[in-house]
């Protein structure tokens, strides 16, 4: 579990060069933007937004000229305080410029509290919000005007797994089911069409069913008086 700290640098290094080679994403998206400026008047400038599909197309052709801008690398870390009195608590910032952090708990079935979502609450609303983005998303992309769209995610877990109250017992979400509810003023074979789509396409869906391998990667820093660590070492 625990790897060479130059290991984790050149990790970091790797994925820093990813985020700000990704930087002109923001400037493709912007491809396309229109403005008009009134003439010889004290109007303010008029800034008409491109369409989806045009931020989407644009998007498209620069990632097809420069394939190494479409290699993301995201990220999630802790930024709890060391000395956090509660261990059922902790505060998890999403990477990106809008520096969004999350309370987050344990669930009362372990021995939290019941006014924060728990990791297991977070881990099936984001593939409730990827599977709503990317349905809408692709909806948009067929000309598809939904009157009504409501996504439910529920997922099955047995408690004594995580409590360690039965080897038995699994550890982690047994079946995850996505309930879809569309209305929509389209044939019924164009919504089979988009929601058969908007599941091949959603990344969190998609990362379920082909799950990558997960490392972890452990920096580990003991208080070790130099007494004890030489008799470590003398062994």
């Amino acid at each position: 579990m625990t790897k060479k700290n130059d290991k984790h640098t050149r990790k970091k290094d790797k994925h820093d060069k990813k985020r700000d080679k990704n930087g002109s994403r923001k400037q493709l998206a912007q491809k396309g933007l229109k403005t008009a400026v009134a003439d010889q008047d004290d109007k303010p400038t008029e800034v008409i937004r491109p369409t989806l599909r045009e931020v989407q197309t644009a998007l498209k052709q620069g990632y097809r000229d420069d394939p190494e801008s479409a290699l993301i690398t995201s990220a999630a870390y802790s930024t709890t305080p060391a000395d956090a009195e509660d261990p059922t608590r902790v505060r998890i910032a999403v990477d990106g410029p809008n520096g969004v952090v999350l309370e987050i708990g344990a669930h009362v079935a372990v021995g939290g509290e019941e006014d924060l979502a728990c990791s297991g609450d977070i881990f099936l609303a984001s593939l409730a919000a990827c599977q709503e983005l990317t349905i809408r998303l692709v909806a948009a992309s067929m000309e598809i005007a939904l009157a009504k769209l409501d996504v439910r995610v529920e997922g099955d877990w047995d408690v004594r797994g995580t409590l360690a109250v039965s080897r038995e017992s699994p550890i982690g979400f047994t079946a995850i089911r996505v309930l879809v509810k569309l209305d929509a003023d389209a044939p019924a074979d164009k919504l089979e069409r988009l929601l058969s789509s908007a599941e091949r396409f959603c990344v969190v869906s998609a990362t379920l069913k082909d799950a990558p391998p997960i490392e972890m990667i452990a920096t580990i820093q003991a208080a070790l008086d130099k007494g004890f660590m030489e008799e470590i070492e003398s062994e």
